[in-house]
């Protein structure tokens, strides 16, 4: 005869605590300077690639 064992969860459920607005806030404003950071880098990038296409060569004679 096999002895039935109650299996009970390993933590006990709680109630969720509700996010504070500034946790919101931090990752809004991270976000926002994440794109931003990229935009810059697309950018530059973008003009440094226009102004070695500008840029004539030196050629020697």
């Amino acid at each position: 005869m096999t002895e039935r064992i109650a299996i009970e969860p390993a933590r006990p459920h709680a109630h969720l605590q509700p996010l504070p607005d500034l946790l919101f806030w931090d990752a809004w404003m991270s976000g926002f300077f994440i794109c931003y950071g990229v935009a810059l880098a697309v950018r530059c990038h973008r003009e440094h690639q226009t102004q070695q296409v500008q840029t004539p060569e030196a050629v020697s004679a």
